[in-house]
């Protein structure tokens, strides 16, 4: 059935959920004329601001770096599905899993920096942890 409507089905209902906004995403995108690029390119922005205000201690910031990874996660599937109705797909499709991955590092190098910075000596343990992820 989803087939359908243009994007496709994924069997956790977290990305089946992303794929379903990025689907809408992508059509208003390209009803306004951005490119998938754009997409793929602009992603790498709200990870670094989600990561800077993971650095800091209020509850604001928690909440709106939640949403920069909401929408990092939700252009990810934006950009894919934008590049299959264009079809455009040649530089966006290696840049993807680029900034997916350079995207990642950043992220958890600023989580495990924040449990570096207010650790408790008995929590020290948690900066392993999250490298191993």
């Amino acid at each position: 059935m989803t087939e359908k409507i243009g994007y496709k089905k994924h069997s956790q209902w977290i990305k089946q959920f992303y794929r379903w906004v990025g689907y809408y995403v992508a059509l208003w995108s390209k009803k306004i004329g951005l490119s998938a690029n754009f997409l793929t390119f602009s992603r790498i922005i709200w990870i670094i601001l989600a990561s800077i205000l993971i650095l800091n201690n209020d509850i604001v910031s928690k909440v709106i770096s939640c949403f920069l990874i909401f929408l990092f996660s939700m252009l990810d599937a934006a950009d894919g599905t934008l590049a299959k109705m264009t079809k455009t797909s040649e530089l966006g499709g290696w840049m993807d899993t680029q900034i997916d991955r350079f995207g990642f590092l950043i992220l958890f190098s600023m989580i495990s920096f924040r449990f570096y910075y207010y650790r408790v000596d008995n929590y020290t343990l948690y900066i392993y942890l999250t490298m191993l992820m």
